[in-house]
């Protein structure tokens, strides 16, 4: 699955999972046939791959003048 989104993102295509179900983003206004026929082909294994997927947010942190960096 790993290698079909990285056809994705190459092809400026992103795949996310929005009340369950597949919201598909693309430049342009139209997207390349045999790819959209691939997300087709692929679409509940998509749908149960994002939604297996555990997603963190990055924390909100106060407004301050300024802030300290910190090697990772």
């Amino acid at each position: 699955m790993e290698t079909f989104f990285a056809l994705l993102r190459e092809n400026n295509i992103y795949i996310r999972l929005v009340d369950g179900r597949l919201s598909v983003k693309f430049p342009g206004d139209s997207i390349n046939e045999k790819l959209l026929e691939q997300i087709r082909e692929k679409k509940q294994d998509l749908i149960n791959y994002l939604s297996k997927r555990e997603y963190t947010s990055i924390p909100v942190i106060g407004l301050k003048d300024s802030y300290a960096l910190s090697a990772a």
